[in-house]
């Protein structure tokens, strides 16, 4: 009795394994169905989406660079260039790749430096809902040489593209535009806020004489226009390529040897030897929404929302042309005066 219960036992938790199992595998079979159909509508998803993306066509980027290719100005890459030998088209293109990556990486930071070691309170003061600059002058002027830019329709272009993109998204008392008349391009400085150079009218007179027999090498540089970025810190650039003439980093290099009691090139201002951009505008605050106007965080909205204008402004200005023809020698009273429409005093060297 005991063993044909035992037996009966047995039978019965096989049987009854056999049913657990036969659930169990099939959970398993249902499970591995639901995996599979999820996986296949995953990749039906990135399939739609890259074709959605394909049939966008190129972006704003690939073809301002095919305009600027059919002006000549074309980034080789070659494993080849380094030190001396970078191609200047490609180097001021990372650069540039490099600066709009800011915004993306690190969002919108305002508040902090924007400048030249500058913050926003330090430079601009709010008065009935407007910035106003804050002159601060200099016991020792700013020494600088910069290439102006001298073409009025350029100008224009810039700041119409400024009023159309950049104004309808910003706070009256969020933005600050630059002077149009005052755009230029800094190349080298003789003496700045932070490592000032003290001389006499003697020795700022030799500096110019020396400034003026560099510019009687040079040629005039033909530029167009590559893009328009915004960094984290809140500045919106101009950023140039070189089409013919006289390159920056040449500029750069033979003012330095002119100029031997300037600041030394890592204690310059801006120090890449091949940059070429000129300052439009500097956001005080984040950008806001047309309806309703409300201000957008900074770090997140507010980053798309400028990416998106620097598209449209890149879009619409991307082949730009000017040509920079003379040198200024510029003593700046007041601290950044070319920035802040302050106090300055320049020579124009042909």
């Amino acid at each position: 009795m005991h063993t044909r219960s035992y037996f009966q036992r047995s039978l019965y938790g096989r049987q009854h394994s056999r049913k657990q199992g036969w659930r169990l595998g099939g959970f398993l079979r249902r499970a591995l169905l639901l995996g599979s159909l999820a996986i296949s509508a995953l990749w039906l998803w990135r399939a739609w989406h890259l074709l959605e993306k394909l049939s966008e066509g190129p972006t704003v980027l690939q073809v301002c660079r095919q305009r600027l290719a059919q002006q000549g100005v074309v980034a080789e890459r070659s494993a080849s260039l380094s030190g001396d030998d970078v191609q200047p088209v490609l180097a001021r293109r990372l650069l540039y790749e490099s600066l709009s990556l800011q915004l993306t990486q690190a969002g919108l930071v305002l508040g902090g430096e924007q400048t030249q070691g500058l913050d926003v309170h330090t430079l601009f003061k709010i008065q009935s809902g407007r910035p106003f600059p804050i002159l601060r002058p200099l016991d020792v002027p700013v020494r600088a040489i910069v290439l102006p830019l001298t073409d009025s329709q350029a100008s224009r272009s810039l700041h119409d593209a400024l009023a159309q993109h950049l104004l309808p998204i910003s706070q009256p008392s969020g933005i600050w535009l630059q002077n149009p008349a005052m755009y230029h391009f800094t190349m080298y400085h003789a003496s700045h806020h932070q490592r000032p150079v003290p001389a006499s009218p003697g020795e700022i007179s030799l500096e110019v004489d020396a400034v003026s027999a560099v510019g009687s090498t040079l040629c005039p540089i033909s530029i167009v226009l590559e893009r328009v970025v915004v960094t984290s810190s809140g500045n919106v650039l101009a950023c140039w390529q070189v089409r013919s003439g006289t390159e920056p980093s040449t500029i750069r290099r033979v003012l330095h040897k002119a100029l031997p009691k300037s600041p030394p090139t890592g204690q310059q201002l801006g120090s890449d030897p091949f940059m070429l951009h000129t300052t439009l505008a500097r956001l005080l605050q984040p950008p806001s929404n047309d309806q309703p106007r409300r201000l957008l965080r900074q770090s997140e909205d507010g980053a798309h929302v400028l990416q998106e204008a620097m598209r449209a402004m890149t879009q619409q200005l991307c082949g730009l042309q000017a040509t920079l023809s003379e040198l200024w020698f510029v003593e700046e009273e007041d601290l950044l005066a070319l920035a802040l429409n302050g106090r300055y005093r320049h020579q124009r060297i042909p």
